[in-house]
């Protein structure tokens, strides 16, 4: 029993000397005393154990030997009792062991991974709802600039706002090892703004504050609620980060109002809020002329006139020039970044709009929206592998959005990895069934796989919901194509036209209308409409490149208008040019009805090898990553 006991105390004491060392380990003073308690019992018991053999030596060997007699029976019952006593104490402190090992430390996979949960809004007015959102969104951006944490969007914790579901639920659905909770009360100048640091597996209180402040502190109350919990949980925080945390933002509350209920505004994403959330931007702006956070949401907000709802394209050029202003007023701020980054991206500059999202992600590294679009960035430049690590890197920091998962998908599908891609695809849409992108690239990977009725199921889907959607007139427009009914494809894509201002390649990766209503006019023996269009097609593409665009759209879609035309060796120009800028999509380049007769052509299949060849190293690169 002895050398058992000796095993087992040296092996505890090693384990718990690598408790108390860990910094992941939430401390409990009654474990601890157990322990210690269990483990001088166990050692007092097992020193008597072994003293009792030397006394047997004194008596006589009759004695010794005579079962029955008194001393002998006496020993034998002391030392089952001994024996019995130390096997009870050891299952007690294996027992205890096991609950500290299992319900006490963080765990390694999630590390320092937390979650601020909508704070409550106590005032008992919902129009000041906006108050406490905002403080969920910047203490999560606090927090988010120290890279020793995870930290999930605001975006996904705001979904959690009234929620019955328990906090351990949550939790377990964010993938988090801690949760802040807390509430927010603003009465005439002052601000009462409680937290709590909950372990969600045990519903133990890691840390909590209660400040009761003048609003004019809510800042320096932000970035005290950031430190504290970097502190108990033990992650490092630098200098830099420090002094990004302690950044004011503003020194005109009135604006801080206006700046939060625009992102309220901004949220909702439809045309109307967004316009309200650009007034609200600029009444900010109005109070504080250098609040740059207030630049970066009102250049977002620009941004999205255009891409989202198709108001021109001379909104793009004010939102780069107002998220300029943003960076310039304050360059340590992720949101002016990457508002720059979407305004590049917007613009077609990829590599200046990576260069932005670099600079954000540096400053916060839980930044979702920058890690995403740094992914989907990379993918753009056909640089697919390094696209997959960066989209998969978005995923933990906001995993209730359908983005990343779809983007992922249509980075699969370029890589002809179709089962993996369908996999991210199904995921997107198990978080959001109407997932209009994630129905458009599955509709795309049945057309690839010769599936045109499953095809059109999806297109169908989109249109049910939205009868006038980008997504899915297109991918409706192409199964109709794909089946060669010319009249059909012609009505759907007739509707993207009007739909749009005639630059769908702006905001997309597929062909230009006006060159794909000019490939049914070709071959429908319409020549005339066809050069009409076709020269439209020419004349919005280059306009495109010669501001500066670097995307592939724009250099493909000359590839096809040329195509149609039967100019041979300009239309294999600009698909090397095309390549060259980052396409990579060699299946469905090779099936484009648009190509149909150049597919014969020798040097159009030494390009589409070409990106098949690309394509292989790549996936050679992620195989090789993930074993």
């Amino acid at each position: 029993m002895l050398p058992v006991s000796v095993v087992l105390l040296n092996s505890i004491l090693t384990w718990l000397n690598s408790r108390l060392s860990d910094q992941r380990v939430v401390t409990s003073p009654l474990l601890l005393g157990v322990t210690i308690g269990c483990i001088l019992i166990i050692g007092v018991l097992s020193y008597q154990l072994n003293n009792a053999p030397a006394k047997a030596s004194a008596t006589t060997s009759v004695e010794a030997s005579s079962p029955g007699s008194g001393w002998f029976a006496s020993l034998f019952k002391r030392r089952y009792a001994l024996l019995a006593g130390i096997a009870v104490l050891e299952v007690v402190l294996l027992a205890v062991v096991f609950w500290w090992g299992t319900r006490a430390t963080l765990p390694a996979a999630a590390g320092h991974s937390i979650a601020v949960l909508p704070f409550e809004n106590l005032d008992g007015d919902r129009q000041s709802a906006y108050f406490s959102d905002g403080m969920t969104v910047d203490i999560t951006n606090e927090l988010g600039k120290i890279a020793d944490l995870t930290v999930i969007s605001s975006g996904a914790a705001l979904q959690y706002k009234g929620s019955k579901k328990s906090i351990a639920a949550i939790a377990e659905e964010l993938k988090v090892s801690t949760v802040l909770t807390g509430s927010v009360r603003r009465e005439g100048n002052r601000v009462r703004i409680v937290g709590q640091l909950i372990d969600p597996r045990t519903s133990a209180q890691l840390w909590s504050e209660d400040y009761d402040r003048k609003l004019t502190d809510v800042f320096a109350i932000q970035a005290d609620v950031a430190t504290q919990i970097a502190h108990k949980l033990k992650a490092k925080l630098t200098d830099t980060e420090k002094n990004h945390i302690d950044q004011v933002p503003t020194a005109s509350l009135t604006a801080y109002d206006f700046y939060l209920k625009g992102l309220e505004y901004y949220r909702r994403t439809n045309k109307a809020d967004n316009d309200r959330a650009i007034a609200l931007f600029k009444q900010a702006l109005a109070m504080d002329a250098d609040y740059a956070l207030a630049y970066a949401g009102l250049a977002r907000a620009y941004s999205r006139k255009t891409i989202y709802f198709g108001e021109g394209l001379n909104w793009l050029e004010a939102a780069l020039q107002t998220a300029l202003k943003s960076v310039s007023l304050n360059p340590n701020l992720a949101e002016g970044h990457t508002a720059l980054g979407n305004s590049y991206w917007d613009k077609g500059q990829v590599r200046r709009a990576l260069e932005s999202y670099r600079r954000a992600i540096a400053i916060n590294p839980n930044y979702s929206p920058a890690v995403s679009s740094y992914g989907s960035a990379l993918s753009n430049l056909g640089e697919l592998s390094e696209a997959v690590r960066w989209t998969k890197k978005a995923i933990p920091l906001d995993p209730t959005n359908a983005n990343p998962y779809h983007n992922l998908g249509l980075i699969y599908v370029t890589l002809a990895e179709d089962d993996t891609a369908i996999q991210w695809l199904q995921k997107a849409l198990a978080l959001q069934p109407d997932d209009t992108t994630a129905l458009a690239v599955l509709s795309e990977i049945y057309l690839l796989q010769n599936k045109p009725d499953r095809a059109m199921a999806q297109a169908q889907k989109i249109l049910k919901g939205d009868p006038e959607s980008l997504d899915g007139l297109p991918a409706a427009g192409n199964v109709e194509r794909f089946r060669r009914r010319w009249g059909a494809a012609r009505q759907y894509y007739q509707k993207v036209l009007e739909l749009t201002s005639g630059d769908f390649a702006a905001s997309s990766n597929v062909l230009q209308p006006t060159t794909v209503l000019a490939d049914i006019e070709s071959k429908s023996g319409h020549a005339a409409a066809a050069r009409s269009l076709l020269a439209r097609s020419v004349k919005t593409d280059k306009e495109r490149i010669a501001a500066g665009d670097e995307t592939y759209y724009y250099p493909f879609d000359l590839a096809a208008v040329y195509t149609v035309r039967k100019d041979r060796a300009q239309a294999l120009q600009w698909l090397r040019k095309a390549i060259a800028a980052g396409l990579r999509d060699y299946r469905g380049t090779a099936s484009e009805p648009a190509f149909s007769s150049l597919r014969a052509d020798p040097d159009f299949q030494i390009l589409i090898q070409q990106m098949k060849r690309q394509v292989e190293t790549m996936q050679k690169q992620l195989a090789a990553s993930d074993s």
